[in-house]
């Protein structure tokens, strides 16, 4: 019976288990997530080879916000005309200039960062041999005091055979994406 039991909580373990989730985060002392009542999610950098993986991070982020409610969040195309308008499309998001973004279109907070993994990767003695992967540092900036007040970073994967038995590999990507997004969104958001 015992050995039945082993067995049966392996296989569960297998089939559930297998991906990861990594989360550094840093939180300023004197931040809370209320004070942030207007937020900019400025385009995230593409450090990856998928297209436009930057955006992709960005939009999903500013949507979770949005479903979550409890902050406004100032659209992606008012921070591209800005950027536009100044002859600075396509240019890295600094400290600087995100404050600088925030209090022109008189926002609370800034939050910007770059998108590090967004692909699969090669997995070790496992079914399958791949597995979407998502990386993504972010920081929030305080408009009013220029400084950082959350910053993390945030890596997650998923293989878990079971999902690959119910729906192809996009949308296993896909849930992966949504994963990491929830963990920023909730982390920063303290709920």
């Amino acid at each position: 019976m015992k050995v039945k039991t082993l067995i049966a909580l392996a296989t569960i373990s297998a089939i559930l288990g297998c991906g990861h989730s990594f989360q550094r985060t840093y939180t300023a002392p004197n931040y809370t997530p209320t004070a942030m009542r207007k937020i900019i999610v400025a385009p995230f950098q593409n450090l990856t080879f998928y297209p436009h993986a930057g955006v992709i991070i960005s939009d999903l982020i500013a949507t979770e916000f949005i479903r979550k409610g409890g902050v406004s969040v100032v659209k992606r195309e008012q921070v591209e005309r800005y950027l536009a308008e100044r002859k600075m499309k396509g240019v890295i998001i600094d400290r600087s200039l995100a404050t600088a973004i925030g209090r022109a279109l008189k926002a609370d907070g800034v939050l910007y960062g770059s998108v590090s993994e967004f692909w699969y990767q090669k997995t070790k003695d496992r079914y399958p041999d791949w597995e979407p992967a998502v990386g993504v540092n972010a920081r929030l900036a305080n408009v009013k005091s220029g400084t950082i007040v959350w910053a993390t970073s945030t890596s997650q994967s998923g293989s878990a055979p079971f999902t690959y038995l119910f729906h192809d590999s996009k949308e296993a990507f896909q849930n992966v994406a949504q994963g990491t997004v929830r963990e920023i969104c909730s982390s920063l958001l303290g709920y």
